[in-house]
């Protein structure tokens, strides 16, 4: 309230040498309004112009990290609470993108895939960056999004694996992990598809290429 008041004041002082100003200005000649007047309408439009520019630039360009513009593979990603605070750094490593043999491998009890389907491994490492600790499978988010807008996380199917990223345990700040996630996937969908990320309980996402 005091700025506020302070603000209001200050502009009644300023008053009377504005009104001033422009009544000396009205006072000039007519030739000088009409020499400045092209100026004024030139600089306008190119105002206008420089604005139109960036709005299409804004609307062609989407930020990275969205569907449109997955973030590279291999790169940081920064995944926030819920209330916009660090939680982790999670890398995503080279995917295998046939992970059939792999899983069938680790366990004569793991889901074979279903017809037009197929397994890939994710390679994941975490740090913790958090305040106080965390558990990294249960607190991070990581899914498959298929070109056709469709969802396949990791625990609609059986697929253990040895090193998986459920046995990656607690970690505190600056603590790291490392694990296998085994996802099944359309077969046909695979490299036009992105990984999503988020914390479990956020619902903003960060997309990321598959290769």
């Amino acid at each position: 309230m005091i700025r506020q008041t302070m603000k209001t004041t200050t502009l009644s002082a300023l008053a009377f040498p504005l009104v001033l100003a422009f009544a000396l200005a009205g006072c000039s000649s007519d030739d000088s309004s009409t020499e400045s007047a092209p100026s004024s309408e030139s600089s306008s439009e190119e105002t206008a112009a420089d604005e139109t520019a960036a709005d299409d630039t804004t609307d062609t360009e989407a930020a990275v990290g969205t569907r449109e513009n997955p973030a590279p593979a291999g790169d940081p990603i920064e995944v926030l609470t819920w209330d916009g605070k660090p939680e982790y750094t999670v890398t995503l490593g080279a995917i295998t993108l046939d992970g059939n043999a792999q899983v069938a491998a680790a366990g004569e009890f793991n889901d074979v895939p279903e017809a037009g389907m197929q397994y890939i491994i994710v390679p994941v490492t975490y740090t913790y960056t958090g305040d106080e600790s965390g558990t990294p499978w249960i607190d991070v988010s990581i899914e498959f999004v298929s070109a056709a807008g469709t969802t396949h996380g990791p625990y609609e199917v059986v697929a253990m694996l040895p090193n998986a990223t459920t046995d990656v345990s607690e970690l505190y700040p600056g603590g790291t992990g490392s694990g296998d996630m085994a996802l099944m996937v359309p077969s046909a969908d695979i490299t036009s598809g992105t990984l999503a990320l988020s914390s479990i309980l956020a619902t903003d996402k960060i997309f990321v290429a598959v290769e």
